[in-house]
């Protein structure tokens, strides 16, 4: 059982820092491949302001259109992102991008440690490193993507809603899971880097136990990105490899793990993106060194 390989312990902080706004981003780079737009949406309760961000191919859309690439932490990834990741050559089927990052992209820490956290007992959660920081409110994230910014795209492209994927790092890789347990058919790929699997002991572990699969004619597809064990999780070693073993087994799951204990957050980060560019393209990733 998941649960019983779980270690008590303090919580960690995600490895994903806030947004840098030093760092230029492929929006004011330029790209010879994507052009962008830009939309503001705010919360529900009035209290976040999201900046998305929607890459576009310039190559015309396949007849059934784009694929697309959701992306938490938007800033810091299209700081991330290179624009020959995003080149015909490399892309069977280049994706349209979505990037969610925040209106205050300098200031955000707080605001994805609520976004990307699931709820825990009564739904009143608070981080395990920041004590006085609210957590637990992925469902109303997943409501807005779903209910506002999915229809936010499809206004403004084509989109294949037959191949959908969702990419997420640290605290984002814990919304890419407990999107999954949650709502599983609102993506058909999900890309997880470098979860966070030691917050609040290990939670997203223990829901793996009552996560039954996927039903439809289609399988859901998982791609977990592992590097260095940080011994801060308060996980037993071999836990991602157990919670492999137990989503592969279910029905309607297909289940990719890459290890790479050689690289740290950072390492994972630049890893997992331009793999998610290419499962997001055509179901494949390319195995990196």
């Amino acid at each position: 059982m998941l649960a019983g390989i779980l270690l008590l312990g303090t919580g960690w902080m995600a490895p994903i820092q806030a947004q840098e706004p030093k760092k230029t981003t492929l929006v004011e780079r330029g790209s010879m491949h994507y052009s962008f737009e830009t939309h503001l949406l705010d919360s529900a309760d009035g209290k976040r302001r999201y900046r998305v961000y929607i890459g576009i191919p310039k190559q015309p859309a396949p007849m059934m259109g784009y694929p697309a690439l959701f992306l938490l932490d938007g800033e810091t990834v299209l700081a991330q992102l290179q624009d020959g990741w995003l080149s015909p050559h490399k892309l069977k089927s280049p994706p349209v991008l979505v990037a969610i990052g925040y209106a205050d992209a300098a200031d955000a820490m707080q605001e994805r440690t609520y976004d990307y956290t699931p709820a825990v007992g009564n739904g009143r959660a608070r981080d395990d490193v920041r004590k006085d920081w609210p957590a637990g409110g992925s469902r109303a994230f997943l409501e807005l993507i779903e209910q506002r910014i999915k229809p936010l795209l499809t206004q403004s492209v084509p989109v294949d809603p037959n191949r959908q994927t969702l990419w997420g790092h640290g605290y984002g890789g814990l919304f890419v899971l407990d999107t999954l347990y949650r709502q599983p058919q609102a993506f058909q790929r999900y890309v997880a880097s470098d979860v966070a699997y030691g917050w609040q002991q290990g939670l997203i572990l223990k829901r793996a136990q009552e996560f039954q699969g996927v039903g439809g004619a289609r399988p859901v597809q998982l791609w977990l990105f592992s590097g260095a064990e940080d011994l801060t999780r308060k996980v037993a070693p071999d836990a991602a490899k157990r919670l492999v073993e137990r989503l592969a087994g279910l029905p309607g799951m297909q289940v990719t793990s890459l290890v790479r204990p050689n690289l740290g957050p950072e390492g994972i980060l630049s890893l997992s993106l331009p793999a998610a560019l290419e499962v997001a393209s055509d179901g494949a990733a390319t195995p990196r060194p």
